[in-house]
């Protein structure tokens, strides 16, 4: 299949030439030159490349991410048939006969960790009992704080995050929405990893708000918090422009790892959650949905059960 260079049409306007791309990209469905989730996927990201032309400061990174938001995939199956369907194969294994056994043995440096690292487990159930203001606190500095500072960049005050982070740029932030913390009002808070503390940005009760951008996940208004992960673009893009978008994925998966081990050792539910609008979180998070934007929703909170002692 063929696209003729839009530069040398008379196709005047923008909506012209996704009209004329979507022609050519039936015809190729019809054909068999392209699959149709193919040719889906590429009118989305045309569609929204569209919408940024006009700024002289789009990455591609920009469009990827627009065209990547909950409500704009259409190359999945209905979250009600997931249910129902058979998933592929997921063991783990590698095909060989020269094989080299390795020890059984825990190191005894490791077994403590190796202890969380078997307890650890997604959690979508919340007991009653508010949330100890401690565990939050400990749950947060140990995924997010700030060890000290270190010269780099040209800059004596780089923050050095307990998180690994490409370059050490930490595209990662943290928004917290309280439900029932002890000693914390309900509402919408930023973490602050230099000073380890919590900045209200909105008072309120935001359970609802924040299921109707869920999908199916109505567990997330019995949790007593919600840890929003959100990703700082121009942290990254300075330094490795659109492949920084792949790094921040990355940085958010890192710092995940350890609220769930933070939380394991604390006794905590948890269950990271990705199945949400992005635009309707960012909308609640306040934040602009193309240079900082939502990556990942945790819910926390006080596990269900007999309260502990």
């Amino acid at each position: 299949m063929t696209i003729t260079d839009p530069t040398q049409t008379d196709i005047s306007t923008s909506e012209d030439l996704l009209d004329g791309i979507r022609s050519v990209l039936e015809r190729g469905v019809e054909n068999g030159a392209c699959h149709p989730s193919w040719a889906a996927a590429a009118l989305d990201i045309l569609a929204e490349g569209a919408s940024l032309a006009s700024d002289e400061g789009v990455y591609a990174a920009h469009i990827v991410h627009r065209s990547l938001r909950a409500e704009a995939s259409k190359d999945g199956p209905p979250v009600s048939r997931i249910a129902t369907m058979r998933a592929p194969d997921l063991r783990v294994w590698r095909a060989g006969s020269d094989r080299q056994a390795l020890p059984d043995r825990t190191p005894e440096e490791l077994r403590a960790f190796a202890g969380l690292v078997s307890e650890r487990r997604s959690t979508p159930m919340y007991g009653s009992e508010p949330l100890p203001v401690e565990h939050l606190a400990g749950i947060l500095r140990q995924s997010f704080g700030v060890t000290g500072f270190e010269l780099g960049y040209q800059r004596r005050d780089i923050p050095k995050r307990v998180g690994a982070s490409a370059g050490g740029l930490q595209s990662y932030d943290c928004q917290i929405i309280v439900n029932d913390v002890a000693s914390l009002a309900p509402g919408r808070y930023s973490y602050d990893p230099i000073e380890n503390d919590l900045i209200l940005e909105e008072a309120g009760d935001l359970r609802l708000p924040l299921l109707d951008a869920t999908i199916e996940s109505d567990f997330i208004v019995s949790a007593q918090a919600v840890l929003a992960i959100t990703g700082d673009f121009p942290r990254v893009s300075w330094k490795y422009g659109t492949r920084g978008y792949r790094y921040m994925g990355l940085d958010a998966g890192i710092v995940t790892a350890h609220v769930y081990l933070a939380a394991t050792a604390l006794g905590v539910s948890v269950n990271a959650l990705a199945a949400f609008a992005d635009d309707r979180v960012n909308n609640l998070l306040r934040l602009d949905g193309k240079e900082q934007f939502v990556q990942l929703l945790i819910p926390i909170g006080t596990p269900p059960g007999p309260k502990r002692q």
